[in-house]
This record gives C-alpha cells, structure tokens and sequence, in this order.
C-alpha cells in the first residue's frame, strides 16, 4: 500500500507540474493587454412590451 501510495503522490506532482508549466509558457507569450479595447462604448437600452423604456446597461 505504500508503494501504491508513494506512486500515486509522484504522478500528481508531476501532473501539477507540468500543469504550471503550461501555464507558464501561455502567460510569457501572451501578447500585452490593449486597454484600448476596453474603453466603454455604447450602452444597452432594455425596452418593456410596450417598446418603452426600461433599464439603460453600461
């Protein structure tokens, strides 16, 4: 049962591992973040059934 336990503890190690690594290697090659593309543009209006307005979304 310790062997079992022993293999069991070193495969998700390895797993976690190689899991931070990918994560690692998507962050460092990622493009910089445009704050262009996130400036507001243009709300939402929501109209009621009568085609009335409602509630105005930013």
């Amino acid at each position: 049962m310790t062997l079992t336990f022993i293999i069991f503890l070193t495969i998700i190690v390895v797993d976690i591992g190689a899991g931070i690594g990918i994560m690692y290697s998507y962050i460092k090659d990622a493009p910089p973040l445009n704050m262009k593309n996130f400036q507001y543009i243009e709300s939402s209006i929501i109209l009621d059934i009568n085609e009335g307005f409602y509630q105005q979304l930013q």
